[in-house]
């Protein structure tokens, strides 16, 4: 299954040559509307970019619904009829959809649309917060189990299923970026208050980000402004 991930002739740069060699034939509309929105836009073709992100974006929000009417019907993947088989056989990962909304943001922000920007950044953070809180359900089913287990005593247990539970573990389901993009757009609408809150979720993610601390800083005393590098 291919994931929305950076091409060779991506890597060199050679964006429009990137964008030559892209298969003809889609992968559905998901997977092929985002590595099409994502090469699109850093070839500055904005336009070309917006519309295959908008038409992942709709890919997406029909496969939730069909997704939705499954599990209301009690129906399986095996058993259900889709009227988009391209629906069902590509699902995206969490950061896949996260950046889906930031590539969407960022072409709002390239038509001067800041109301547009605050709502793909919006829902990226809704997507971050779910995983935040399925990965939370995980560690706490497999303490459960631990104890069920009569391991409860040996944490290490748990962790060995889940190695990345210690401090870093927000890194791994979260991008301390698009909470920094969330926190400029809110900045720039002149809501500090939502800002801020974002700015501590981005350090919370990448607490080595100086710049992110220096954000914050500065929303939660507006005179720091004048100080801020």
């Amino acid at each position: 299954m291919r994931r929305f991930t950076k091409p060779p002739l991506q890597q060199g740069g050679n964006y429009t040559q990137a964008i030559e060699a892209l298969p003809e034939s889609p992968a559905g509309d998901i997977l092929d509307g985002m590595e099409r929105g994502r090469v699109n836009f850093v070839a500055e073709q904005y336009t070309d970019s917006f519309a295959a992100l908008q038409r992942a974006d709709m890919a997406v929000k029909e496969q939730q619904r069909q997704a939705s009417i499954q599990l209301s019907e009690g129906l399986n993947q095996a058993g259900a009829l889709l009227t988009n088989d391209n629906m069902i056989t590509y699902q995206p990962a969490d950061y896949e959809l996260g950046f889906m909304h930031l590539y969407l943001a960022l072409n709002y922000i390239q038509q001067k649309d800041l109301e547009g920007a605050l709502v793909e950044v919006r829902r990226a953070n809704q997507v971050q917060e779910a995983a935040r809180k399925l990965r939370e359900a995980e560690l706490g089913q497999a303490a459960q189990e631990a104890q069920r287990n009569e391991l409860s005593q040996n944490l290490g247990a748990v962790l060995a299923r889940y190695p990345d539970a210690g401090g870093e573990k927000l890194a791994n389901v979260q991008n301390g970026y698009l909470f920094y993009l969330s926190g400029i757009l809110y900045e720039a609408d002149g809501d500090l208050n939502s800002a801020y809150i974002d700015y501590k979720r981005a350090l919370a993610v990448a607490p080595g980000q100086y710049v992110y601390r220096q954000h914050g800083i500065a929303v939660s005393n507006p005179h720091a402004n004048d100080r801020r590098s």
